[in-house]
């Protein structure tokens, strides 16, 4: 996966487990049991098989300033 996906996907409002899949390398199954999982602690959205980006920021503890890039400075 080449950083302009995985920053295309996180600038989205939510996941699906399509994105889920292919930013883990998850089977179907794998990523639908890891957004249920998310969204026993956290959910933003109360819609099926989407996740909140935040949630799932938040479930692991990342700043989404790790997906974003930064100009590079003079």
């Amino acid at each position: 996966m080449t950083y302009a996906e995985r920053e295309f996907i996180f600038s989205k409002d939510y996941l699906t487990i399509a994105d889920l899949q292919k930013l883990l390398g998850l089977s179907y199954n794998d990523a639908a049991t890891m957004i249920r999982n998310i969204k026993r602690k956290t959910d933003r959205l109360g819609i099926r098989g989407k996740l909140h980006v935040q949630d799932y920021l938040d479930y692991y503890g990342l700043s989404a300033e790790r997906y974003k890039q930064t100009e590079a400075t003079s």
